[in-house]
């Protein structure tokens, strides 16, 4: 993400007073989206940003089956 671009994605979440560890969330979400798709998000698709969501849910719901011995 180019810091003009993260300057005021912060700034937007800074007036809605979001925590900063959202804002952390949401920056480390959107920097993994533009590494999944090797684009800048400011390119990106509606339809490519639903089809990450898409794969990122059908992942996250098998994280709870993972067993791990001790």
């Amino acid at each position: 993400m180019s810091s003009e671009l993260k300057t005021q994605f912060l700034n937007y979440m800074a007036l809605q007073r979001f925590s900063d560890h959202t804002k952390r969330s949401y920056v480390t979400g959107v920097k993994l989206l533009s590494k999944y798709y090797m684009q800048s998000p400011d390119t990106l698709t509606s339809d490519q940003i639903q089809d990450y969501n898409r794969a990122v849910d059908r992942r996250s719901k098998w994280a709870p089956c993972v067993v791990r011995e001790i």
